[in-house]
Formats: C-alpha cells, structure tokens, sequence
C-alpha cells in the first residue's frame, strides 16, 4: 500500500513505497498531495522536498525505469553527475518515432512542460531532478520552455563556474544528513535552477575534437527533413529542434558525424538538386535557384563558386 504524508515543505515517501505514482495521485486525499511524481520499476528511497521554485529529488539513483510520461506543470531538469548513464526518449514535432538519446557522463537535459517522454537510468549514480514550477521558469527567463535541450554539464560550469559548486553543496545538503536540511536545498536548489536556465540560454557552439556524434537515426531524420522541406527557409534551431538538441549541441554532434556544419550540409544538398535540375535542360538558372531554396540566382552562383564547382549554367545541356 503506498503512503504518502505530508512533512512542512517537502513530502515523505516512506521506505520501501514506489513514490507517488500517477494512479495514487488519483486516489490521494488532495489536501495531502501536492505533487505526484511518475511510477517507476524502482522504489523512490529519498525525500521529494518542495522549494523555491518547485520539487527537488535528490538520491544515488539505482538502475530504474520511467514509462511514459509527463508534467503537465512543471518543467523538468535532470542533471545526471559523474558516472551517469541513461537513454532518455521524447516525442517530437510531426514525427512519428520518438527522438532517443543515450547520455553518459555528466549532462543536463531539459524537458519542457507537458511533454511526453520517457527516461531509462542504467548504473547507479548521482541524480538531482528539478521539476520546475512553469510560472516561476517564464518569470526567471521571460519566456516559455518549448523545446528539450541536452548538453554537457562541462558547458554549463564553463560559462558559470559556480554551477559545479552548486551541484556539490546541493548533493551534500540533500544526502549528506538525514534528514535532509530543507531550508538549505531549497535555497540552493532555487539558484542552481536559476543558474542552469540563464546559462543554458546563452550558451554558443564549440569546437571540440570529440569522438561523440549525432546518431545515425538522428541524422536520418534530419537529412529526410531536409529532402522535404529544400526550397523553404530552413534555419539551425529548426533542424535541432527535429532531434530534441539545443542548437549548438545539435551543430557540435553534427560537425563530427559529417565533417561539415548543418547549414553546410544544406547548401550541398541545395546544389546537388539544383545540378539535377539543370541537368535536364527543363528550367532557367533563376527558376533553379529559386525551385531549391536560394534566395537568387547570384546566390546559388556564389556558393557553387565556394564548394568549387563549374557555374550553374555549365549544367544546362547544349540544345
């Protein structure tokens, strides 16, 4: 039977339950739930504490399970700390199979309010989960959170280094005494969240020699999305947003499975069409040009003249 009680300024999940399933959440008295966390094949051993700016779980997270789901409230950080492993899922925009990313080491994801998603935690390590009031996120950042984002924990403490000392005295005020000292994590836990989200929207895109690359299904729905969409404004958020990665992330896991940006990788893909296209001696160089996407027809010349290939008009056949 799983019991919930409320505590002051956090909920306690007593030992041996499963937390506060979606199906509980149902059948709880509603003065005594304030926050239903999602089922998982994996008891929930620690405390959820309520903060500042919404719920903290902090815990050495066991191998575990999150079907689908999602927060239809709050949006969720998970900050997975030395030695994670995971594979998170998520449904995106017009695409029927799910983006699935595999994550190890220490990274951030994001995950909007409201989406569905579904996250697979591999070996034990260190977890701290936000799930982040959404009035509080729009008041902090002046914006909704409508896309997932994942990057490197490494970027963010680059750009802010007190984030690392952040996550070190969270973890420390959250597991280090039982029980856990509330008032400190809530505190804490309201400027790290703050932290992440500020930085997280400033963050630029890297040079890296990283051996990590965009996963083949990944780019397989980039590269079709591209295919179908050639002749229209395609810009680099969109093409993030088609696999759930923050754009310079997304650009940083591109560059090292192709060896050329994204929007390099689409002029190429616009010259190669509209090489076709000439080649059959059908069109002007103008109705090319603009048939795949180029603004112009000197456009299109110039970035033939770039990737060092004859004019445009040298394709159209002899009459």
């Amino acid at each position: 039977m799983l019991t919930v009680k409320s505590c002051g300024p956090f909920l306690e999940v007593l030992p041996e339950d499963v937390g506060v399933g979606h199906d509980a959440a149902k059948s709880a008295k509603p003065a005594d739930l304030e926050f239903a966390l999602p089922s998982c094949t994996r008891p929930y051993r620690r405390a959820v504490i309520r903060g500042l700016a919404g719920w903290i779980y902090i815990d050495l997270q066991r191998p575990a399970h999150w079907p689908w789901h999602q927060h239809p409230n709050h949006v969720k950080v998970i900050i997975g700390l030395e030695g994670a492993d995971f594979l998170i899922k998520w449904h995106t925009e017009n695409l029927g199979e799910p983006a699935v990313m595999e994550i190890e080491g220490e990274h951030v994801c994001v995950v909007p309010a409201g989406l569905q998603h579904e996250v697979q935690w591999r070996i034990e390590a260190p977890i701290l989960v936000f799930y982040l009031d959404t009035d509080w996120v729009e008041l902090l950042i002046r914006r909704t959170v409508n896309r997932p984002s994942l990057e490197p924990l490494r970027r963010y403490v680059q750009s802010a280094p007190v984030i690392d000392d952040l996550c070190r005295l969270l973890r420390d005020r959250g597991c280090g005494s039982q029980p856990p000292n509330t008032a400190a994590v809530a505190g804490l836990a309201a400027a790290l969240a703050s932290e992440l989200l500020l930085t997280g929207g400033s963050l630029q895109p890297e040079s890296t020699d990283s051996e990590s690359k965009l996963p083949q299904f990944a780019f397989d729905i980039v590269a079709a999305y591209v295919r179908e969409h050639l002749a229209e404004k395609i810009t680099l958020p969109e093409l993030a947003r088609k696999v759930g990665l923050s754009p310079s992330y997304f650009g940083q896991l591109f560059r090292s499975r192709c060896g050329q940006s994204p929007i390099t990788y689409l002029i190429s893909q616009r010259a190669t069409w509209a090489r076709e296209l000439l080649s059959t001696g059908r069109f002007t160089v103008k109705e090319v040009a603009h048939a795949v996407g180029f603004s112009d027809q000197s456009q299109m010349a110039r970035h033939f003249r770039a990737m060092k290939r004859p004019p445009p008009r040298d394709y159209i056949p002899p009459r």
